[in-house]
C-alpha cells in the first residue's frame, strides 16, 4: 500500500490560504505570535504584507517557515513574506524576492504545481509612477507563471471594488458581492490586471455578512473597506469553496483582518477505471441457484439463435445493379 506524503500540499483535502497585512513584524515576539495565529486557523499558505524586515531571506519561527522580501536599506517600511508550516516545506520548489512589495514562490501539490505571489500595492494616494511600476512588476510575475500552474495572488491591494454585473468587462473577473460603493483607482488597476492575466477575485463570489468582507478598519472604527484580496486563475476558480474574513485573528495593533479562502480540488472520476464486479462462484453450490443459472443461460442462447439473420433476409438489403 502506498503511503501518502504528508509533506506535500494535497488539494483533495480542504486547504486554507490567507492574506494579512500585519503592519510590522519588527517588534519582539510578533513573528512568534503570528505563527501561533496561523496554526490556530490551520493555514497551509499565508501571504503577509508589511513585515518590514530588511533584505530578503528564509527563517523558521514557531511552526512556520517564512520567506521574505523587504527593502535593501533599513527603512522599516513595506516588506512581504510567504509563511508555510515547516512540515510542508517539502512542497516548496523555489521562491524569488522581487522587491519590497513582491515575491513569488512555486510549490508542488499532489496533482501538479502552483505559483503563489504575495503583493503589497501602493496606497491610493501614492503617485501614479509608483503604482505603474508596481503593477508592471506584478503583471510580469503573473505572466511568468507556467500555464498549467494554479496561480494565486495574495494581496493587500489597497483596492476598493464595486461590482457591476451589467459591465461586460467585469464578467468572470469580479463576482456579485461587493461591500464598497465605489471602485477606486487601485481597484481599476486591479481589474485591469485580472482581465489581462485571466485572474478572478475570489472574495467577491461568496455572499456573507458585511463584517465578513471588510478587511480594513480606520482607527476610530467608523470607516470600513474591503481592500485585501485573493486572486486565482479563472480556470481554477471552482476550487475555491469559501472566502471570508476571520475577525478572531489578532496580532498587535494591525488595522487589517485576516482574509482566508478554502480550496479543494474536485477531480472527475475516470469512467474507464470503474472497479469490476467480482463474481462469487461459490454460490453455484446452491442447487436452487444452479437451476436458476442454467435456465438463464438456456434462455439467453435461445434468444441469440432467434436473432440470427438467415441468408435470405439479406435479399431485402441488396441494391440492384
Amino acid at each position: 500500500m502506498r503511503v501518502a506524503d504528508k509533506r506535500i500540499l494535497n488539494f483533495r483535502d480542504k486547504i486554507r490560504i490567507a492574506t494579512w497585512n500585519v503592519q510590522t513584524l519588527l517588534r519582539t515576539g510578533y513573528a512568534t505570535l503570528l505563527s501561533h495565529e496561523l496554526t490556530k486557523y490551520d493555514l497551509s499558505l499565508a501571504g503577509i504584507c508589511e513585515v518590514r524586515w530588511p533584505g530578503s531571506g528564509e527563517t523558521i519561527v514557531g511552526d512556520h517557515t517564512f520567506m521574505w522580501s523587504g527593502p535593501e536599506n533599513r527603512t522599516g517600511l513595506y516588506g512581504v513574506a510567504l509563511a508555510i508550516p515547516t512540515r510542508l516545506r517539502g512542497s516548496l520548489i523555489s521562491w524569488k524576492p522581487i522587491s519590497d512589495r513582491l515575491l513569488t514562490a512555486r510549490l508542488h501539490h499532489k496533482h501538479g504545481k502552483m505559483t503563489v505571489i504575495v503583493a503589497y500595492a501602493p496606497t491610493e494616494v501614492a503617485e501614479d509612477a509608483a503604482k505603474d511600476a508596481f503593477y508592471d512588476q506584478l503583471q510580469e510575475a503573473v505572466l511568468d507563471a507556467p500555464p498549467h500552474d494554479i496561480t494565486l495572488v495574495l494581496t493587500d491591494a489597497n483596492a476598493t471594488l464595486s461590482a457591476n454585473p451589467r459591465n461586460p468587462s467585469q464578467q468572470d473577473v469580479i463576482g456579485p458581492v461587493s461591500v464598497d460603493t465605489t471602485t477606486n483607482n487601485n481597484g481599476s488597476r486591479l481589474l485591469e490586471l485580472c482581465r489581462a492575466t485571466n485572474l478572478c477575485i475570489a472574495d467577491t463570489w461568496f455572499p456573507r455578512k458585511r463584517i465578513h468582507h471588510w478587511t480594513w478598519y480606520s482607527p476610530d472604527g467608523r470607516t470600513r473597506k474591503a481592500i485585501d484580496h485573493i486572486l486565482i486563475s479563472s480556470r481554477w476558480k471552482s476550487f475555491v469553496t469559501n472566502c471570508r474574513v476571520y475577525r478572531g485573528a489578532q496580532l498587535g495593533n494591525t488595522d487589517h483582518r485576516l482574509l482566508m479562502a478554502h480550496m479543494r480540488l474536485k477531480l472527475k472520476a475516470d469512467p474507464s477505471s470503474k472497479r469490476q464486479v467480482r463474481l462469487d462462484s461459490s454460490r453455484l453450490k446452491d442447487p436452487l441457484i444452479q437451476e436458476s443459472y442454467r435456465c438463464a443461460i438456456t434462455n439467453r442462447f435461445s434468444a441469440l439463435a432467434m436473432d440470427e439473420t438467415s441468408p435470405s433476409d439479406w435479399q431485402h438489403f441488396k441494391v440492384e445493379g
